[in-house]
């Protein structure tokens, strides 16, 4: 038996590890990720306010996973009839067959934007950890921006912090945001206190709504008193790069926009036609995909009925997560056992929350904490959940190093790569061969290649591209695979436009659409359609650098 499990958080990791201990030594395990790590979410605000360095806050996936294998690639579709996943695979974007006898979809949700006009442009989201460093720089940014202006306005902008959503994810975000300005200020000897401005939206009447009335209202007045602004019942409307609006009408100058609400399915599972519900995969009580018997999902993407909470769907946390993934390695083995399966019930044990300023909430069984206590309890607990004893040591020495030590205040310029590249190829390298998924637009610049694809068995199509010629639109446009193999015959140069930008100029500019629009649509001769399950949109791959 072969089990892929798609996606490496919570879900997927420790369904990998729970399916190791039972029928490891039987059965082929095997968790296909884009990332070799694997992220504990819970500290991504402590990631973004500067306590934990961003590399102390994941787990290699080879380390985590013993025995299991794992395959650094991406998805492009899954094949129910074949039992296959394919996946885009190393630099050179090789779509690779993946086999399979139970398929475990753990993929998460991703960040959506796109209903709330200028939040996809300019917002910030707290999803990954790509999200929390690249928010700690840009809180910096602000700050050094913000140190030097000469006008009022400018300094607004830069010292205004709105964050959207007040859950665990806004609250616990926004309280270390505070922290982290508060004990930079020091550095900036022309930015004053009461100029920064926090402001905490939340579309309910109170903030951790999770949570029971008291500790709703603790964690609101304490993040009051610490000069936090917190807007109930309202929500973000609309985004410029330099203001956000409410849905009152009300206009906030600012530069920083945190969205912790908006979420939907990922593109590859949108497109597998899969049931739904509430805007996540649908599964039984057995985490199965509803009418489907070696299918199975959990986590964020998953709507999974609780029995012992009388059906009502489990909240996507990491404790529910872990939870699941037992359940569900526990019902894969009895089902390759022909055994009983059994349904998911949990009774949560409680949940926490940190706020910053060494104050969180914790809600345990009956038992509820709040201030200094709830804090320590807080670290304990997720100190123990910790992947790996030397990962739980190093979160530690952090810990006790923000005590006594100032925030690392360096800021870390991440250069935006250009949208167009050159690379450069010599006589006889292979450009690409057949069965690939071009990148992008290729321009030739200086040099000669040659396409050569096989028609028969008898027949080989040549064809020359000399510099001005251009090659990738048609498979672009019609998401092929490649079946010529292209080969450099002398010293080239190519320029390169990566799938997504060209993509933006065919839509965006007319002439340009129109120029491609114009071009020989037959692909017959060049590529192969993909006939793999249900693709319809190939992501794009990001250029070799």
């Amino acid at each position: 038996m072969r089990i892929v499990i798609i996606g490496a958080g919570f879900g997927g990791a420790y369904t990998a590890k729970y399916l190791h201990k039972k029928i490891g030594h039987e059965h082929s395990i095997e968790v296909i990720n884009r990332e070799n790590y694997f992220v504990f979410q819970p500290l991504l605000p402590e990631v973004a306010s500067g306590i934990i360095n961003i590399q102390d806050a994941v787990t290699p996936l080879r380390l985590m996973l013993k025995g299991i294998n794992v395959r650094l690639a991406e998805v492009i579709d899954i094949d129910r009839q074949k039992q296959c996943v394919y996946v885009s695979q190393g630099p050179d974007a090789t779509l690779i067959k993946v086999p399979y006898d139970h398929l475990v979809i753990a993929t998460g949700l991703k960040p959506e934007l796109s209903q709330l006009p200028g939040f996809t442009e300019h917002a910030l989201a707290m999803k990954n950890l790509a999200d929390a460093y690249k928010l700690r720089n840009h809180v910096i940014e602000c700050l050094e921006n913000a140190d030097m202006a000469e006008d009022n306005k400018t300094v607004e902008e830069h010292l205004t912090f709105v964050v959207g959503g007040g859950g665990f994810s806004g609250v616990e975000t926004i309280g270390e945001l505070q922290e982290m300005i508060h004990r930079t200020l020091r550095f900036y000897p022309h930015i004053k206190k009461e100029q920064i401005r926090m402001v905490l939206v939340h579309s309910s009447d109170r903030v951790l709504p999770e949570m029971g009335p008291r500790l709703s209202k603790y964690v609101q007045q304490k993040l009051e008193k610490r000069g936090i602004e917190i807007l109930t019942d309202s929500r973000l409307a609309n985004m410029t790069d330099e203001s956000v609006e409410l849905d009152s009408g009300e206009l906030i100058m600012c530069r920083t926009v945190v969205s912790t609400v908006g979420n939907s399915l990922p593109n590859l599972i949108q497109d597998l036609e899969l049931p739904t519900e509430r805007g996540r995969l649908q599964v039984d009580t057995k985490l199965r995909i509803a009418g489907l018997s070696n299918i199975w999902a959990l986590g964020d993407v998953a709507l999974v009925p609780n029995m012992i909470e009388k059906y009502s769907p489990c909240p996507p946390t990491a404790q529910f997560a872990v939870r699941q993934a037992k359940c569900l390695a526990q019902n894969i083995a009895a089902d390759i056992s022909n055994r009983q399966l059994v349904a998911f019930s949990y009774r949560p044990r409680g949940s926490l929350a940190s706020i910053g300023d060494y104050r969180g909430v914790a809600e345990i069984n009956k038992i509820r904490l709040s201030g200094f206590s709830a804090w320590v309890l807080w670290r304990m607990i997720y100190l123990a959940m910790f992947p790996g004893f030397i990962s739980r040591l190093r979160i530690a020495l952090n810990w006790l190093l923000d005590y006594f030590a100032p925030r690392n205040i360096v800021y870390i310029q991440q250069h935006l790569p250009s949208s167009t590249c050159f690379i450069r190829f010599r006589q006889g390298d292979v450009v690409f061969e057949s069965g690939q998924i071009l990148k992008g637009l290729y321009v030739v610049v200086t040099g000669c290649l040659q396409l050569e694809v096989a028609e028969d068995a008898s027949t080989v199509f040549k064809r020359r591209i000399l510099p001005g010629d251009h090659f990738g639109e048609r498979t672009i446009a019609k998401d092929v695979l490649t079946t010529g193999r292209l080969v450099a015959t002398e010293e080239s140069r190519l320029m390169f436009i990566a799938r997504s930008d060209f993509a933006r100029l065919r839509d965006h500019l007319p002439a340009f659409g129109a120029y491609i629009a114009s071009l020989d649509t037959d692909v017959s001769r060049y590529s192969q359609q993909i006939k793999i399950g249900h693709t319809k949109k190939m992501p794009g791959i990001h250029a070799r650098r």
